[in-house]
């Protein structure tokens, strides 16, 4: 048991020190929709500590895509080229 133990505290080591390199946001979620584990660069881009977004639900973190009349996506490129 306590070997197991040690190789799932190892695999877990390995998989905070990759998460914590790479340059996307990541948010690992459990099945209740909240936050587990945030790495530093999705800490960067919601503006919040590690320790603030654990336990959040997602909904909690982003905010809704505003919708145009058409009920599509609004998007600023959209909208200052006129394209649809």
């Amino acid at each position: 048991m306590a070997e197991a133990l040690d190789a799932a505290e190892c695999a877990r080591q390995q998989l905070d020190a990759v998460l914590s390199t790479l340059d996307a946001g990541i948010l690992i979620l459990g099945r209740d929709g909240r936050v587990r584990h945030a790495n530093p660069a999705a800490n960067r881009l919601t503006g919040s500590e590690v320790r603030d977004l654990r336990g959040v639900s997602l909904g909690g973190i982003l905010e809704p895509i505003p919708r145009g009349a058409d009920g599509r996506s609004w998007s600023p490129a959209r909208t200052a080229t006129g394209a649809s």
